[in-house]
């Protein structure tokens, strides 16, 4: 865990020697985010018009972007392992690959699920197929504004009057 600290500090100060805040890269993953979204929701829509539809082409860019996704993923756990006590960083890095594992299972399990109720309540598998795609869109989404959350720095709260007594203002 040692190593791994002082490897995350040698990158952060190698950052700030280009100019770059260490900070700032929590906004990659918002890009890496909306990429396969995108490639998702295109999945999607790709029943609706098939065989027409160009599906290895969409299918290469969804691998380049979830494979986009993972490394921006990987870069904002570094980051943010780094931050706090520092002789957790380790243990916070092995958390974080462990919900990503658990993440990852509990996906591949929900998106079967899903589709077989899709498939169950359409009758036609390409909707069911479309619905899943579209809710992992939604999701790639959601996880978009998530990180931008993070990224916004916090404002700290304004300090109160010496005498501050909480209630109504009254009217001067």
């Amino acid at each position: 865990p040692e190593a791994e600290v002082e490897a995350l500090e040698a990158e952060a100060e190698q950052l700030r020697q280009v100019g770059i805040a260490p900070s700032a890269l929590i906004l990659e993953p918002v890009g890496r985010n909306t990429a396969p979204a995108v490639a998702l929701a295109a999945l999607a829509l790709s029943a609706s018009v098939a065989p027409a539809w160009p599906l290895q082409a969409n299918i290469f860019l969804l691998g380049l972007m979830n494979g986009a996704f993972a490394v921006a993923a990987i870069g904002t756990m570094m980051q943010l392992a780094g931050q706090g006590t520092r002789k957790n960083a380790g243990m916070r890095m092995g958390v974080w690959g462990a919900a990503q594992a658990i993440s990852f299972g509990l996906g591949g399990l929900l998106g079967t699920v899903a589709f077989d109720l899709g498939r169950w309540a359409t009758g036609i598998d390409a909707t069911a197929f479309a619905m899943v795609f579209g809710f992992e869109a939604l999701l790639f989404l959601l996880s978009t504004v998530l990180a931008m959350r993070i990224a916004m720095p916090r404002s700290s709260p304004q300090p109160l009057p010496e005498r501050f007594v909480p209630g109504p203002v009254a009217a001067e």
